[in-house]
C-alpha cells in the first residue's frame, strides 16, 4: 500500500519513506531480530516519514507505541485510585462540507472545550487531571467527510457515572457554541455526545488504548504531574453546563462539591444540582 501511495503522493517525506537511506554513503543494512515468533529479517538505515495519517507503515508503528503509552497512563490511574471516562464529540455535516472547513471547526471547538474559566472551575469541581485526545476521520460517498473527537478524561477520584456524564454535558455546551460560530452544529442526543466510564481492568485498558491510538492523538500540554512514575499532563479549561442541564450557576449553588464514599466510588455532588429542574 505504501508503495502504491508513493507513486502519486505529493509528500516528499512519504516518497522517501522506506526507500531512501538515512546515510547516502552507508546505505541500508540487513538486520535480524529475535521476536516471540522467532527470527525476523528487516532493513535498517532507511528514512521513515513518521506520518500517522498518510503512511500505513508508520501509522501502525506509531499506533503501537501510543497504545502502550495510553495503557501505561490508565494503569497508573487505576493504581492511584482515580478514574477515567471516554468522551466522544462529533458534528453534523453534509456531503458539501469540505474537510478543510470541518477540520478548522473541530480544532476551534476542541480549543473551546479545553480553555476558559469553565474548564478551570470544572477541574476543581470534578477533579479533572488531564486528557488524551484522538481525532477519527472517515469518508463515504453518501455522507462525505466525518470527524469524531475521542478523548480520555482522567479524574483524581473514582467518580460516579452521573458525575462523568455531567462533565460530558458541560463539555458539549462549549463544543456546540464553538461549532455554531464556525457554521456547524451538533445535537447531544443524536450522536453529538457520548460520555462513558472506562473500566480500569487489564483487558479493558488494552482495548481502550488500542481504540484511542488508532489515529494521531494529542496529550494536554501544560505542567506535568507524576502518578506512580507515569507522567499525566494537566490541562486548563472545560466548558459551562449544556443547555437544560442543572448546574451550580443556574441553581444558586456554591459550585463546591459534596464528597462521600460509596462502594469505592466518590459520590461528588455539586451543591444545588440535585434540587434543580432543567
Amino acid at each position: 500500500m505504501r508503495r502504491r501511495l508513493q507513486s502519486f503522493t505529493g509528500l516528499d517525506r512519504l516518497k522517501a519513506c522506506g526507500r531512501v537511506p538515512v546515510n547516502p554513503e552507508g546505505g541500508p543494512v540487513l538486520r535480524l531480530s529475535e521476536t516471540a515468533e522467532g527470527r525476523r529479517a528487516g532493513v535498517a538505515g532507511l528514512m521513515a516519514c513518521g506520518s500517522p495519517w498518510a503512511c500505513p507503515v508508520c501509522a501502525r508503528r506509531i499506533a503501537g507505541r501510543r497504545a502502550s503509552d495510553v495503557a501505561e497512563v490508565l494503569t497508573a490511574v487505576e493504581r492511584s485510585q482515580g478514574s477515567a471516562g471516554l468522551l466522544t464529540l462529533t458534528m453534523r455535516h453534509s456531503r458539501k462540507d469540505t474537510l478543510r472547513d470541518m477540520w478548522a471547526a473541530l480544532s476551534a471547538a476542541w480549543g473551546s472545550v479545553t480553555s476558559g474559566r469553565g474548564w478551570v472551575k470544572d477541574q476543581e469541581v470534578f477533579g479533572i487531571r488531564g486528557w488524551i485526545r484522538t481525532t477519527e476521520y472517515t469518508h463515504s460517498p453518501e455522507t462525505g467527510h466525518h470527524l469524531d473527537v475521542h478523548a480520555v478524561i482522567v479524574f483524581e477520584d473514582r467518580l460516579s457515572r452521573d458525575l462523568m456524564e455531567e462533565a460530558g454535558y458541560r463539555a458539549f455546551e462549549r463544543w456546540e457554541r464553538a461549532l455554531t460560530r464556525k457554521g456547524f452544529s451538533a445535537i447531544a442526543d443524536k450522536g453529538g455526545l457520548d460520555m462513558r466510564p472506562i473500566v480500569l481492568t487489564a483487558d479493558s485498558i488494552e482495548q481502550v488504548a488500542e481504540y484511542v491510538s488508532k489515529a494521531a492523538f494529542e496529550v494536554t500540554s501544560t505542567h506535568t504531574k507524576r502518578v506512580e512514575g507515569t507522567a499525566v499532563r494537566r490541562s486548563r479549561s472545560w466548558p459551562m453546563p449544556a443547555r437544560g442541564r442543572p448546574s451550580p450557576s443556574n441553581c444558586g449553588g456554591s459550585g463546591k462539591p459534596h464528597r462521600s464514599e460509596k462502594n469505592g466510588h466518590v459520590q461528588q455532588r455539586v451543591e444545588g444540582v440535585g434540587r434543580c429542574r432543567p
